[in-house]
């Protein structure tokens, strides 16, 4: 064994022993050839390391060099990348872009952000939805997310139509949102309660 490959497998090791979850080890030459793909807006080739590694490898990369990324064009590759991660792990690797731990563009921060929120606990949501400082489409998601997931379990019918009416004469910018972006908004929600 030359004294090359020996330091390779060292490095290797060294790499393997700094990341928690070793199913997430990738090589340093594999993470530069995914941060040179980023760079060149090269999907087709990101989707190659996708098939080979996993979403997740994949999407930690390009969550740790997002600021390689031209976002505006790759909006719809980044979504097919982001809806196939499980919410709880991407939104555990996307807290340090939210925090400002990692830097990137701030229309990158706001997409993120939104698979983010579908994995911070509910207490949370209601605290974003009400904050009149937050972004209006964080604040629809979060009030949507705490709807579904916390106040239609533990309520009836008619308790539900007068907590989001109320909620609506409160948050009118939320309500606006919703009826500009959303018209079927009413019927989802009455239709997740029936379902239940």
């Amino acid at each position: 064994m030359s004294i090359s490959n020996t330091l390779k497998k060292v490095e290797k090791a060294l790499d393997l022993r700094f990341e928690q979850d070793s199913s997430l080890y990738i090589s340093k030459e594999d993470t530069e050839k995914i941060k040179e793909a980023l760079y060149k807006s090269q999907f087709q080739n990101i989707n190659a390391f996708i098939k080979k590694f996993g979403n997740k490898i994949v999407g930690k990369v390009i969550l740790s060099n997002s600021w390689l990324i031209s976002f505006n064009n790759n909006k719809y590759e980044l979504e097919k990348i982001f809806k196939n991660i499980d919410k709880k792990f991407l939104g555990d690797i996307s807290k340090d872009i939210i925090e400002d731990k990692i830097f990137s563009a701030t229309e990158f921060k706001l997409f993120i952000k939104q698979y983010y929120l579908e994995s911070i606990p509910l207490k949370d949501c209601a605290r974003i939805y009400k904050d009149s400082n937050e972004v209006i489409q964080n604040r629809v998601t979060s009030f949507k997310r705490y709807l579904k997931e916390e106040y239609i379990l533990e309520n009836s019918s008619s308790n539900i139509v007068r907590f989001i009416d109320n909620e609506f004469r409160d948050y009118p910018e939320i309500y606006d949102h919703i009826q500009i972006k959303n018209s079927n908004f009413l019927s989802s929600i009455f239709n997740n309660y029936n379902d239940l």
